[in-house]
């Protein structure tokens, strides 16, 4: 749900964002399904149907029909099963690897970092449409492998004892014009 959230907060201006974020979902679910997850490295519509999907942009030669329908069903669906088998395969390849990389603490003392808001709804600001990540802070102490304290840059608010899964680098956004 927070991948969709975000992807609502990208795609819908927030003057419309409370009353016209519905108009959106239908573009919102495509570029979903379409996009290669960094957890998995493929697509949910590969993972789900074993093949990339035929889009207006897929143009297809003249008298050349797509090959999964000449094979038989029988032999399709024989196909399908490797196609998927290998896949999973593949993401628990990919998330083995990750597993074994995050075990050391990343971040030192100085750098700018985002935290994750975890605000409480009220009616007048529903959590949901808000941003995901508030900041920048910086580091001022590394307490543990797991822990850190910060400072609000703009209002020199202290957080202290931070886990680090709930921050992440602050990137810059650089002003190309």
């Amino acid at each position: 749900m927070a991948t969709l959230r975000r992807i609502i907060l990208t795609y819908t201006s927030q003057e419309s964002i409370k009353n016209e974020w519905n108009k959106h979902l239908r573009l919102i679910q495509f570029v979903y399904n379409n996009t290669v997850h960094t957890s998995t490295g493929f697509t949910p519509f590969y993972l789900t149907h074993g093949r990339h999907p035929r889009t207006p942009l897929v143009v297809a030669k003249e008298n050349n029909i797509f090959e999964h329908y000449k094979s038989p069903p029988q032999q399709f669906a024989i196909e399908l099963q490797e196609r998927l088998n290998l896949a999973f395969d593949m993401v628990d390849e990919h998330f083995s690897k990750k597993l074994s990389n995050n075990k050391e603490n990343a971040f030192k003392i100085g750098q700018k970092v985002l935290v994750f808001n975890q605000a409480l709804t009220t009616k007048k600001k529903p959590r949901k449409l808000m941003f995901d990540w508030i900041g920048p802070f910086i580091i001022t102490k590394i307490n543990s492998r797991s822990s850190v304290d910060l400072k609000n840059i703009n209002s020199n608010k202290v957080v202290l004892n931070v886990h680090i899964s709930r921050i992440k680098r602050f990137e810059e956004q650089s002003n190309q014009q």
